[in-house]
Formats: structure tokens, C-alpha cells, sequence
């Protein structure tokens, strides 16, 4: 992550006053935990781009792992007026923001929209699997985790566990346990 964010703060110096190398280094800054300044970044790349789409589509997932789950819905939301056929992992941003809010069928259904289109998409299938978990629909959840095992054999419960950059890791833990309980090791 250090070279992602060395190259970044190389990208924000070369044009200070482009938003999507400011975004890029946002998000090099949310992978690494540094959620504070990710989304000081992502602040400034919107104020700079405030029509660009993929921004708002990564500056969503930023907020969903800052804790910030209603802004990361409006982020979203935005994302989807500027590009109402954005790819399918703005829907998995979406479907995580209202997981995170224990809106369990809405991120159900927007995971079951990613499926269709990317049923490869380990993301969509933790969070679908994690969501029915919690909504005691565990054999449901296992089906997820078969899924994901069937694009991903080797995915672990810790690949999830280095991906997932919560700032509170009461979530981080919430999720693994949902995940354990579906079968995922």
C-alpha cells in the first residue's frame, strides 16, 4: 500500500487540481486504514470533479469503511445520477452501506442484482452471505459461501479479514463471525 500511496501523492503533485488523482490517492489511503485523510482527499476530489461518477462510486466504499454508512448511500445515490448504468460494484458499495445500517433485504437484493452480472464477485457474495447470516437465514448464507468458493477456492476467512479496512473493527468482527457461521474458514 505504500507504493499505491507514494504514487498517488505523486499524481496530486503533477496536477493539484485533478479530482480523479486526488480519489486515487484517497482510496490508496482507505486500503491502508488512513480513513481521516482518504476522506479529506475524496472531499477535495468531489469539490474538484463534483459530475465524476467514479468518484463518487469509490468515495462511497471509503465512507462505508469510515463508518459513515448514510453519506455513503448519498455517495452512491450521486454516483447513480451521473451514471445510471455504473458498474456493478456501486451496487455492492450500496448493498454494504445498507448492511452496515442492518438493512439486511435491500443488501440482499442489490447483491443478488451483482450476482447476476458478476457471479464471480467475492464482495457481493461476503455480503450477501453476512446479511442473511443476520437475519437467521444461515443455509441461505452457506449457498453464498459455496459460490464464492466455487470461483475462489483458495478465499479464506482472513483474505476477507486483510481486505476490509473498517475503521471500527467492531465491524470487521461482525462480519467474520456472519461469515464463520456460513461456513467460510
Amino acid at each position: 500500500m505504500k507504493i499505491a500511496v507514494e504514487k498517488g501523492r505523486r499524481a496530486v503533485e503533477l496536477d493539484e487540481f485533478s479530482g480523479f488523482a486526488k480519489a486515487r490517492l484517497a482510496w490508496a489511503l482507505t486500503i491502508g486504514g488512513r480513513h481521516d485523510e482518504s476522506l479529506k482527499y475524496f472531499s477535495q476530489a468531489v469539490e474538484l470533479e463534483p459530475n465524476n461518477a467514479e468518484i463518487y462510486a469509490w468515495y462511497c466504499e471509503a465512507l462505508n469503511f469510515a463508518g459513515l454508512p448514510e453519506q455513503a448511500i448519498d455517495a452512491a445515490e450521486t454516483c447513480l445520477h451521473f451514471d445510471p448504468i455504473a458498474p456493478p460494484n456501486v451496487l455492492h458499495h450500496l448493498a454494504h452501506a445498507r448492511f452496515l445500517l442492518g438493512d439486511h433485504e435491500m443488501a440482499i437484493e442489490l447483491e443478488k442484482r451483482v450476482a447476476r452480472v458478476i457471479p464471480s464477485f467475492p464482495p457481493g457474495r461476503i455480503i450477501a452471505a453476512a446479511s442473511l447470516v443476520e437475519i437467521d437465514r444461515v443455509e441461505e448464507a452457506a449457498e453464498h459461501i459455496d459460490d464464492l468458493l466455487a470461483y475462489s477456492p483458495d478465499f479464506k476467512l482472513q483474505h476477507f479479514q486483510d481486505r476490509y479496512p473498517y475503521s471500527d473493527p467492531v465491524q470487521l468482527d461482525r462480519i467474520s463471525k456472519s461469515l464463520m457461521a456460513a461456513g467460510l474458514t
